[in-house]
């Protein structure tokens, strides 16, 4: 009997109200929940004072993949795509004592 699990990965896209290119990441956004439905994605507003953000980002918009930052800007689309095949994809190390 094989086991499956359902790997977590979080994609958090940094973007603020006055930002042009970040209209761009929110069309993005929406063409990568249709490709990767599993994927929670997350929008973050860099100006929300009360928003937890990302110790290394500093402008919008930031692209962070399950905590590492993967774009600053907006990647292509075959990259960011790429990137999240490879994080869906990547086995967990099992936890054995």
């Amino acid at each position: 009997m094989s086991a499956s699990f359902e790997r977590n990965v979080t994609l958090q896209i940094y973007i603020q109200a006055h930002c042009y290119t970040c209209e761009h990441s929110k069309a993005m956004a929406n063409q990568l929940r249709k490709e990767f439905p599993t994927v929670q994605l997350e929008f973050v507003d860099f100006a929300d004072a009360t928003a937890t953000k990302h110790p290394n980002v500093f402008a919008t918009p930031t692209f962070v993949l399950d905590g590492t930052v993967v774009s600053l800007g907006n990647p292509e689309m075959d990259r960011i795509r790429y990137l999240l095949r490879q994080a869906l994809n990547a086995v967990q190390p099992s936890h054995q004592r």
